[in-house]
């Protein structure tokens, strides 16, 4: 339907804008930084400037970049005076840092939606499937 349509299409546009506002914006060069810089300047091509212009409502306050011990890269970052921690890696390590073992993260969690074995077993596959196809997936 088209609401479902449109629903998908705003999911997709601020799931851009989170990676964006993960990403270090001086590392075009970097695999996947790079890959969601490019992404996000084709989609203010293909969205127009009102996109664009919605990214000035987030404002990235820090940024720890990924290591190969914690594999993820964490951003906090202000929304109209609120505090996100959006972070991009690993999907194991997004869900649940402490996937794998304990880390030195600065910042550890759980998502809630990680009690649902349902869940954790459909990002598994839609990981799987991904990187199969020969796709480098993140969270």
């Amino acid at each position: 339907s088209a609401s479902q349509a449109d629903m998908t299409a705003q999911m997709q546009k601020l799931l851009l804008l989170m990676a964006v506002m993960s990403a270090n914006a001086d590392k075009k060069d970097d695999a996947i930084d790079g890959a969601v810089l490019r992404a996000y300047d084709k989609a203010v091509e293909q969205w127009g400037q009102e996109y664009a212009q919605s990214k000035a409502a987030y404002k990235q306050l820090s940024l720890t970049g990924f290591n190969p011990e914690v594999k993820r890269t964490v951003a906090t970052v202000d929304f109209g005076g609120r505090k996100l921690i959006i972070a991009k890696g690993l999907a194991t390590k997004v869900l649940d840092t402490s996937a794998g073992g304990a880390d030195s993260g600065a910042l550890q969690w759980k998502c809630a939606d990680c009690e649902d074995p349902a869940f954790v077993e459909s990002v598994q596959k839609k990981d799987f499937d991904l990187s199969s196809a020969g796709y480098k997936t993140i969270a």
